[in-house]
């Protein structure tokens, strides 16, 4: 069987028709891609120049520039711990003082410190306590280590994931970061008075809430790394309040609370009573003076 071959003639007219066919293809695919790019490069300077008003643009763009370092630090898990401590001891006060060196030791520090001395002639029971401040991961190791020092008679502990809020405000202060940036670039590119001062104006806009949200940042981290614990220092445990039961403990709640009332009564007049007769005496002078003003006329 003979296969025909194309004579040449053929083949060229092919290659003619068929090269200019594929170059318009080529040039249209090219030009469609091109006015995208145009179209995003000229949105992004529009934002920067024409849109300085516009937080969110600037702010947006900037969080995909950092969203990888973003979602690095979102795969770590960030607490906030505070936890309370009831401890009986025989001084409170000496007591203060071992918990306030117990706390530098774990690398700490006291943020407040209350305590009070006991009289047995008023009749006044000494007490303490302290707000420390610890690094969070020996937090549980301060609290076993109160046991030196007394009897620790209660522990409350609790823990608040902030991980998303830390992941956010990171992000902001990035985008922020990047919007200060371009703004000192348009201030160093503008050719006008107008465009200076509409740059200059948002530009201190910007870094005002870069300086907050870097506060919020910092506070944040502060709370993360260290765990607030209040230590309560007494001579005595905490009596617990018994809920009255029966028809004679409802009496006594009621009578109880009937003295209560009469006596916040009691003193509401005689707090009163004062503005009463400042109040009585202005109006006999109003009346006073009305009178010589009707016998004058």
């Amino acid at each position: 069987m003979t296969t025909r071959m194309s004579p040449p003639r053929t083949r060229t007219r092919r290659a003619r028709v068929l090269l200019p066919v594929m170059l318009t293809a080529a040039i249209l695919v090219g030009c469609s891609q091109t006015p995208t790019a145009l179209t995003t490069g000229g949105s992004e300077a529009a934002a920067d120049q024409g849109g300085l008003r516009s937080s969110y643009s600037v702010a947006g763009s900037a969080a995909d520039s950092a969203a990888d370092p973003v979602a690095v630090s979102a795969t770590t898990q960030s607490m906030i711990t505070t936890a309370t401590v009831g401890v009986v001891v025989a001084d409170p006060v000496k007591a203060a003082a071992a918990v306030s060196e117990l706390v530098d030791q774990s690398g700490g520090r006291v943020s407040s410190r209350n305590e009070q001395a006991g009289s047995s002639e008023q009749d006044r029971q000494a007490w303490a306590e302290l707000t420390v401040r610890v690094p969070a991961e020996k937090l549980t190791t301060t609290i076993s280590s109160l046991a030196s020092i007394g009897t620790v008679e209660n522990t409350t502990i609790s823990s608040a994931d902030v991980s998303a809020q830390v992941t956010d405000v990171a992000a902001r202060v990035e985008a922020l970061k990047v919007s200060v940036t371009r703004l000192e670039t348009l201030m160093a590119q503008a050719t006008t008075t107008a465009e200076l001062l509409e740059a200059e104006s948002t530009l201190t806009q910007r870094q005002s809430d870069l300086e907050s949200l870097q506060a919020v940042r910092d506070q944040l981290a502060d709370q993360v790394a260290m765990s607030t614990l209040t230590i309560s220092l007494t001579t005595t445990p905490a009596s617990p309040v018994l809920a009255p039961s029966g028809f004679w403990g409802g009496l006594s709640a009621g009578w109880d609370a009937l003295t209560t009332t009469l006596n916040a009564v009691v003193v509401a007049i005689g707090a009163a009573l004062p503005w009463l007769a400042l109040v009585g005496a202005g109006y006999l002078i109003y009346r006073w003076v009305r009178r010589r003003a009707a016998a004058t006329s």
